[in-house]
């Protein structure tokens, strides 16, 4: 396991969660560069794209948060990285996800 975070206390609280497990980088780059099969994109939005194309060109899935582009020239530039690589890209609401939402009344 590995996690990337500009700001390094956030590393520091990843490391220690983990046990020591998890390698921490202020790089996603270096991520990149480990033998990992997936990565959960859960940055500033502006940086969901490129983080995407570089994790696939990298041969990495990919799982992102929303929203996914903010344009829709981001999101040609991410559904052609799709399509030239062997790799999957998924999107969801993690909002949605959670116990909470599970468990509110309708």
């Amino acid at each position: 396991m590995a996690v990337s975070d500009v700001y390094a206390p956030h590393c520091d609280v990843a490391k220690e969660r983990s046990n020591g497990v998890a390698t921490t980088h202020l790089d996603y780059r270096e991520v990149l560069a480990q033998d990992i099969d997936a990565v959960f994109i859960a940055s500033p939005d502006h940086w969901h794209v490129r983080m995407a194309v570089d994790a696939l060109a990298a041969g990495k899935d990919v799982y992102l948060e929303k929203p996914v582009t903010h344009t829709i020239e981001e999101g040609a530039t991410l559904t052609r990285a799709v399509r030239s690589v062997s790799r999957f890209c998924s999107a969801a609401c993690n909002s949605a996800a959670g116990l909470t939402f599970a468990m509110r009344s309708t």
